[in-house]
């Protein structure tokens, strides 16, 4: 494109707007596979709906048979990347409408001690047939690897971005249901990389991979590019917007129009979906005040833009809306070590202070120690709740003929879901919740970062409401 006004004028016409038209047909995909050393565990398979986000989320979970089978229908209507997750041990693979794929998997010993924030090992399973898509898709990447490693300082420094086009292979030999998405993979896998590599991110390029088809926050390839253009875009490659300017206004709680109106001055952002979507992505990424955070959400939901962008505000606000002060903590249906069941429903009415531990972590036993005193100090007002995250229960057992608390300690186990759903990134890891099972703060603080204070306070606080209702009904 010449110049901005075609620019303009087109990025109007791409924008998708999701009708009866684009909606596909869906077929089924069938995942078969054996896991030697995962019986009984639980199999979760993930997808993203989202690319703008690339909000994972869990699609199907089963569990593991005695003899390590496990086996998934997903009803897919196109080419699709899935991950296959154990104790956040994972494998990704390309799965396409009306095709089997077949695992063959070694023995497995689970590593406990990991922690999926940081590292997330691989499973050792393989296809074992690798299908003409998963080859052609891991032949390019092994070929993208080699020729950023010997490449990767030329091109910084001499920022001949063309040199990428070299990684291209040819899909004629494909069958011809894989021709288009290999292409496409292939096509925005290289524009990521000259977005990644580029000092500064040009107009230029960008449109000339944002114009190539509609946008389509589902199309996995386009989002490629999307969100390697777009990463990190207002910090170093944007010549009319400071982060700064926009982090002021949006901590400020100024309208989405006003926050239009600042990101309109970026020639890119011309089109009003476009700038919005980016928005959308950069209060994902960023640490803005929470409620500006949710205002300016909730009014992109009440907008009247397309469909997609509204689903991506709501699936961001789905995300933002967790754990935070005063929203409702995740109900949990938990045993204790002589199988006793403990809904969180039946805690209301107390204060709970509420922590994650494993057996085997030192740091976690020092701190249960410690919580010994402040409950014998806190506990007309607090209810005080252990949940251990070992990943055999047997274990756990154990050690609690061992080891005694005066207070609820309950199992949860190793689930994926449950420890995610609750956030729990590290360990020690503490939250207080009210007494109306709503958040206080999470992460809380833990005994040795002087919680004593605030339930102190807070029990101060409660026999004074105590005394005043005495008095009132004397």
């Amino acid at each position: 494109m010449k110049n901005i006004f075609a620019f303009a004028v087109v990025v109007g016409i791409f924008f998708f707007v999701f009708s009866s038209e684009n909606i596909q047909a869906q077929e089924s995909a069938t995942i078969k596979g054996t896991l030697p050393g995962a019986e009984g565990k639980t199999i979760y398979l993930m997808m993203t709906s989202n690319y703008l986000i690339e909000n994972e989320t869990v699609a199907q979970k089963t569990v593991v048979k005695n003899d390590g089978a496990f086996s998934f229908e997903v009803a897919i209507n196109a080419i699709t990347p899935i991950t296959l997750s154990v104790n956040f041990y994972t494998i990704t693979f390309y799965i396409a409408p009306g095709e089997q794929y077949v695992l063959t998997g070694k023995p497995i010993v689970f590593d406990n001690n990991i922690n999926p924030f940081v590292v997330r090992p691989p499973l050792p399973l393989t296809l074992s047939e690798l299908d003409p898509l998963n080859r052609f898709l891991m032949q390019f990447e092994q070929k993208k690897q080699r020729f950023e490693m010997e490449k990767h300082r030329h091109i910084l420094d001499s920022q001949n971005l063309s040199e990428f086009d070299a990684l291209w292979m040819p899909v004629d030999a494909l069958p011809e249901k894989y021709q288009k998405f290999c292409s496409d993979y292939q096509t925005y896998s290289i524009g990521a990389l000259k977005a990644v590599y580029s000092k500064k991110r040009s107009l230029k390029l960008g449109v000339s991979y944002l114009d190539k088809e509609k946008t389509d926050i589902s199309n996995y390839c386009y989002m490629l590019f999307f969100n390697a253009f777009f990463d990190e875009y207002l910090p170093y490659h944007s010549s009319e917007i400071t982060f700064a300017t926009l982090q002021q206004s949006i901590n400020t709680d100024a309208s989405l129009g006003s926050i239009s109106d600042i990101l309109k001055k970026e020639p890119i952002f011309f089109d009003e979906e476009l700038r919005t979507l980016f928005l959308i992505k950069l209060l994902e990424q960023y640490p803005f005040r929470a409620n500006s955070v949710t205002k300016l959400l909730n009014e992109i939901v009440a907008s009247k833009l397309s469909e997609q962008v509204i689903k991506a505000a709501k699936d961001v606000l789905r995300q933002t809306n967790t754990l935070l002060p005063r929203t409702t903590a995740p109900a949990f249906a938990l045993p204790t070590a002589s199988g006793k069941t403990v809904k969180s429903e039946t805690l209301k009415g107390k204060f709970l202070y509420v922590n994650f531990f494993k057996t085997n972590c030192y740091d976690c036993l020092a701190e249960m120690e410690l919580m010994r005193e402040l409950y014998a100090k806190n506990s007309r007002f607090f209810e005080f709740v252990s949940i251990c995250i070992d990943n055999d229960e047997r274990t756990f057992k154990a050690f609690s003929k061992n080891y005694e608390y005066p207070w609820t300690v309950l199992y949860a186990g190793y689930e994926q879901d449950f420890i995610l759903q609750w956030q729990a990134k590290i360990i020690p890891y503490y939250i207080l919740i009210d007494k109306e099972y709503k958040i206080i703060s999470c992460p809380a603080l833990a005994p040795t970062e002087d919680v004593h204070h605030i339930m102190e306070k807070t029990s101060w606080e409660e026999q004074r409401k105590e005394w005043r209702q005495q008095g009132n009904e004397n």
